[in-house]
């Protein structure tokens, strides 16, 4: 592609995007476990994340420097939607990765390049960072806004029936 987008870095599958990067460049192919990587490759992509933070944990150096990129991308387009938005009142950080990870929001590798914009910087030093801890918000959104379209189109029949 002549272009990539934030999504194909930011997300469950971004982070596999990573390592494959990774396991393939010249600085850190000699870093490559034959035995992890086998497993990785015998996965399909949307598992790729669970044995990639399993990994991380384990010690493996792919792994780790893939998460640290993740985050370091995240913090950055959240600062980027922060100067967007100006948020006062907070940013809220959702998703499966934040919901689970938690923990890689709250590094100074995410904090350094959420707030490192020049000299935007001093306006998101007044943006407080949230993370939601549940996975399923897009649900709860259509279920909000599906109940509120039923109340409306109830109450809409209600008003006729009164005139």
């Amino acid at each position: 592609p002549k272009r990539v987008s934030v999504e194909r870095v930011v997300s469950g599958l971004g982070l596999s995007n990573l390592y494959a990067f990774l396991r393939e460049h010249w600085a850190y192919i000699e870093h490559v476990r034959p035995e992890f990587d086998a497993e990785y490759l015998a996965l399909p992509r949307q598992k790729h994340g669970f044995l990639i933070t399993r990994g991380a944990g384990e010690g493996d150096i792919l792994c780790r420097k893939a998460i640290q990129i993740f985050s370091e991308c995240f913090g950055s387009e959240a600062g980027v939607v922060a100067l967007k938005f100006l948020p006062y009142g907070g940013l809220y950080l959702s998703g499966g990765i934040a919901a689970k990870h938690p923990e890689w929001l709250q590094t100074s590798i995410f904090t350094d390049a959420f707030k490192d914009k020049g000299r935007l910087s001093p306006l998101l030093e007044r943006i407080p960072l949230y993370v939601v801890l549940v996975e399923d918000t897009g649900e709860r959104g259509a279920l909000y806004a599906a109940v509120h379209m039923l109340l409306d189109e109830t109450q809409g029949s209600q008003d006729n029936e009164d005139a």
